[in-house]
């Protein structure tokens, strides 16, 4: 009798249950380390597990590809679905934003000080007379002149902001000499701010000419004012060593320089 050529291969029951059970832990550990990473984003940014989860969900929508590195406080307050909730991620974020500030002026006081202790002849600019700079009285003469530098900064998602970098180029374009540079706030890349400075049209023969900048703020804002609760936009006016805050309005604006 011919017998067929087929090999059984017999697994025993024992090492059957030790791969099921090696597959059913594996399992659990991925879940488990998930939830530890939920959970430890959650606690950094002072929101819950369960905000966490829906923040990871609205990036996965529209709100990812409009703003791709939106943090989640601000996404869940922009897509709050109340005035409570909102209230609540706006208290959160005003928390977070002021102990960064602390923590960014903590430092660069720090850095000034080991600037004057090394460098001690160095004509360094000194932070502690900004404040005094900044409240100047506007004095009646043209808000612009050759060789002003002028710092403006903006967020890529506001209307005033994009009509006042528009006055403003308008402006650079027709007085010689007057140079703008541009910063975005909040969590932007650069592929972003050039996407933004087309859709505005911007004159590339100015950025060219090196008196159109776009630049990542970088906390910039906040280390040449010290002030958290200003907002976008804000426009300084670099004059030799003198700074000053000029009106955010175009139409002031324009009233003061035709006067």
């Amino acid at each position: 009798m011919a017998v067929s050529g087929v090999l059984l291969f017999v697994c025993p029951a024992g090492l059957l249950a030790e791969g099921s059970r090696t597959a059913s832990e594996a399992t659990h550990l991925e879940r488990s380390t998930s939830s530890t990473t939920q959970a430890e984003q959650a606690r950094r940014w002072a929101i819950t597990v369960e905000d966490w989860r829906r923040y990871e969900r609205l990036m996965t929508g529209p709100r990812g590809t409009w703003s791709p590195h939106l943090d989640p406080v601000t996404a869940l307050g922009v897509h709050a679905e109340s005035d409570a909730e909102r209230r609540r991620y706006a208290e959160i974020l005003v928390r977070l934003e002021r102990e960064r500030t602390e923590r960014e002026f903590a430092f660069e006081r720090m850095v000034q000080q080991v600037k004057r202790e090394r460098f001690p002849n160095d004509p360094f600019f000194d932070p502690a007379k900004l404040e005094d700079l900044l409240v100047q009285a506007r004095t009646r003469e043209a808000p612009f002149r050759a060789g002003d530098r002028l710092l403006l900064f903006v967020s890529l998602e506001c209307a005033d902001c994009n009509r006042l970098t528009q006055h403003l180029v308008g402006e650079v374009q027709s007085l010689p000499g007057l140079h703008l540079d541009v910063y975005a706030v909040g969590p932007v890349r650069d592929e972003n701010i050039q996407a933004w400075a087309q859709k505005l049209k911007l004159p590339q023969a100015l950025v060219a000419q090196g008196r159109l900048t776009l630049n990542q703020d970088q906390a910039t804002l906040n280390r040449l004012t010290r002030d958290p609760t200003l907002t976008v936009p804000v426009l300084i006016r670099a004059r030799g060593e003198a700074f000053e805050i000029l009106p955010n309005d175009p139409i002031v604006l324009a009233r003061w320089s035709a006067r």
